[in-house]
């Protein structure tokens, strides 16, 4: 089973990682995609290493709850944050309709497994979400997002947005406690460009 890194963001308020260097707004492209994206200030380059422990721990959440062994693709982009629980993140995997199927039916898949592994994995958990189609430089994006409520009372929202660029499936994540942050990374997403 391929592991969605939306999954992966999700659960990361249950682990703790250092941030590295404190960043002004910066403006990224991304070449592969011609995307070019505006971090907002305040923001921190989350390191590699840290990251990966973030993703081998989502990894053994989902592996618990499906048990199933999860085979990670996903190539990352970047990972920002600011504080502990607001994080801006976007990763690229390979997409083979032949051995994934209907992208649209793989995205809601992927958005099914994200519900199930959090409600299992952490007990009296209230969650409420939603699929839409969201506009993103004229271009069409599946939108899958949730709030969280969290039994320790922390309210977490997160937002992915996915596309498909030929063979690959682009991933954007937002995830966030704090409602201003959350309204500045989503700013970052809806304007940045697509050449």
């Amino acid at each position: 089973m391929k592991l969605p890194k939306t999954i992966l963001l999700a659960l990361l308020l249950a682990f703790g990682c250092r941030d590295k260097q404190i960043s002004e707004p910066e403006i990224l492209t991304i070449e592969d995609f011609d995307w070019t994206i505006t971090v907002p200030e305040n923001f921190r380059l989350l390191d590699d290493r840290d990251w990966r422990k973030i993703e081998e721990k989502g990894e053994h959440a989902i592996e618990k709850t499906f048990d199933a062994e999860m085979i990670n693709e996903a190539e990352n982009i970047f990972v920002y944050k600011n504080g502990q629980l607001n994080t801006l993140e976007s990763n690229w995997q390979p997409y083979n309709q032949n051995l994934d199927g209907d992208y649209l039916s793989l995205c809601y898949e992927i958005n099914g497994m994200l519900y199930k592994t959090l409600e299992s994995q952490i007990p009296n958990v209230k969650i409420d979400s939603a699929s839409s189609t969201q506009k993103i430089d004229g271009l069409d994006f599946h939108r899958f997002e949730m709030k969280i409520d969290l039994p320790n009372g922390i309210k977490m929202n997160t937002i992915g947005f996915n596309r498909q660029f030929g063979k690959r499936d682009l991933t954007i994540n937002i995830t966030y406690v704090d409602e201003k942050i959350g309204r500045e990374m989503m700013e970052s997403v809806l304007s940045s460009k697509f050449k």
